[in-house]
């Protein structure tokens, strides 16, 4: 028993006074055991005994591996996004299936832009349910052999295995939030109006701060009333400011277009097939998107610009502007209210 104890204790950092270096291989079969005994229900102590390091330099790498991989994906994310966009514009060359993956990644980034590392994963579920209601099928080998084979390798399995050990997370319901009951007022419609007020502010002899936005957003100057408090709109802002000009261009230039389909609808297939045969009006919308997105920028200050990721837009694509939109009276009438306001 005490030769046991003793070759044990051989195994820990601390029996030598310092911590023990372990190289990579030692590391990999460590997190496994642990990761093994903690799924079996076992404390994190034993776990951590059974893998013959301590319980707290295990999660340290654990949670380092994972900071890597999250960082990873992130930029293999931002490549990913940047490609789908020249695809969509018409810049390169391309075919039905990587028309149908650039648009998955694009909705991708739309629907979750701070998940930007998890892209491939929603693609893959994207992909799958696409490709199950178009062609009725419940397996891969249900799908005609140029479909299947055409698009296999987009399918990011990785996925599955993420899924079991937490590391995957698809989002349950598709729709994106709302802020009242009655009538679906979404975040992308208060996206587009706070690029409006950007965009469109100057000829009214206002210059648009985002402090002057909050204004708007407190005193419920834009089209729907709703409540929303400081720190709310500031995390609002952070979620969603990359994701402004994009907003405004559908919202009020490219209407006929639908970068919001929910594959939880049956007519999900249908309206990706309305985008990959409509690439004009997506290229235009593009076009669009990086004029405003352009002037969208410039009205922010140097700390706002900074404090997020936008994508690059190809710089053989042409900037398009599009019309004015005149501003509300209900908004001219918000700005400076709050410090108009009388102390309570």
């Amino acid at each position: 028993m005490l030769r046991g104890l003793r070759k044990r204790l051989q195994l820990l950092p601390e029996s030598e006074g310092r911590a023990k270096r372990y190289e990579p291989e030692e590391r990999t079969k460590a997190i496994a055991i642990y990761e093994v005994y903690l799924a079996r229900g076992m404390t994190a102590a034993s776990a951590a005994e059974r893998a013959g390091v301590p319980a707290k330099t295990l999660d340290r790498w654990i949670e380092g591996g994972r900071a890597r991989a999250r960082q990873e994906g992130a930029e293999e994310g931002r490549v990913a996004v940047n490609r789908a966009i020249e695809v969509l514009s018409g810049i390169s060359d391309s075919d039905y299936a990587a028309r149908c993956i650039a648009i998955f990644t694009f909705l991708s980034w739309r629907r979750w832009p701070l998940n930007i590392c998890q892209i491939s994963h929603h693609i893959s579920l994207l992909l799958s349910t696409y490709l199950s209601q178009k062609y009725k099928a419940r397996f891969l080998s249900d799908l005609p052999n140029d479909i299947s084979s055409v698009f296999l390798r987009f399918i990011d399995i990785r996925s599955l295995a993420g899924l079991l050990n937490g590391e995957t997370v698809f989002p349950q319901v598709f729709e994106i939030d709302d802020f009242e009951g009655v009538r679906r007022y979404t975040r992308r419609d208060l996206n587009a109006e706070i690029a409006s007020f950007f965009l469109n502010s100057s000829k009214y002899g206002i210059k648009p701060t985002i402090s002057k936005v909050y204004d708007v957003v407190d005193a419920m100057g834009f089209s729907r009333d709703f409540s929303m408090g400081a720190n709310a709109f500031r995390a609002f802002w952070r979620e969603n400011v990359m994701l402004m000009p994009f907003d405004y261009v559908e919202a009020y230039h490219y209407p006929q277009l639908a970068f919001d389909p929910d594959p939880e609808r049956d007519d999900f297939y249908s309206s990706i097939d309305h985008l990959i045969e409509n690439p004009g009006d997506v290229a235009g919308f593009l076009a669009s998107s990086k004029w405003a997105t352009n002037r969208f920028h410039q009205l922010l200050d140097r700390r706002a610009r900074e404090a997020f990721w936008s994508p690059d837009f190809p710089k053989l694509l042409t900037p398009k502007a599009v019309p004015d939109v005149s501003l509300d009276d209900k908004i001219r009438a918000a700005i400076g209210t709050r410090t108009r306001r009388k102390p309570q």
